[in-house]
């Protein structure tokens, strides 16, 4: 009896999806206290993705440089419960931060990116944002010498 105990619990642990179970976990925050450690706040639709970066054609902006595209990186060596599953067409109110040494901008469901359908909330406190005005600078790679 205590055999067919422990492969039932060992079978139920193999069968569980962690993700669902543990979820993502994030420190309570306001909405403005969102914004305000945001580094920039965006709504934006993808409109192309790798494993490592997403990229978004800007519609409005509260926070930021306004530009009319912008990439949001991902760590593709790190996959977390809190990672945003980003979909090509789909539109999503972006709160991004910059990491640490790249200074890339990156994001994760803490910090209250979520699709733009789920964010009236966040909408009301934000604004009517502004339209982008400016495009991304051309990055130029260094000659090696």
């Amino acid at each position: 009896m205590k055999k067919v105990r422990f492969i039932l619990v060992v079978a139920a642990f193999l069968l569980l999806d962690f993700d669902s179970v543990l979820g993502c976990v994030c420190v309570s925050a306001t909405i403005p206290q969102k914004i305000e450690q945001a580094h920039t706040v965006f709504s934006g639709e993808v409109i192309g993705r790798t494993a490592t970066k997403i990229r978004f054609k800007v519609q409005k902006w509260w926070k930021g440089t306004p530009y009319y595209e912008i990439f949001i990186y991902a760590d593709s060596k790190v996959i977390t419960s809190c990672d945003v599953s980003f979909k090509n067409g789909e539109t999503y109110l972006v709160y991004a931060f910059r990491s640490s040494p790249e200074n890339k901008l990156e994001t994760n469901e803490c910090t209250g990116t979520k699709e733009l359908t789920a964010a009236d909330e966040d909408l009301k406190i934000l604004g009517k944002g502004k339209p982008p005005t400016r495009k991304m600078p051309r990055i130029r790679k260094r000659r090696s010498s």
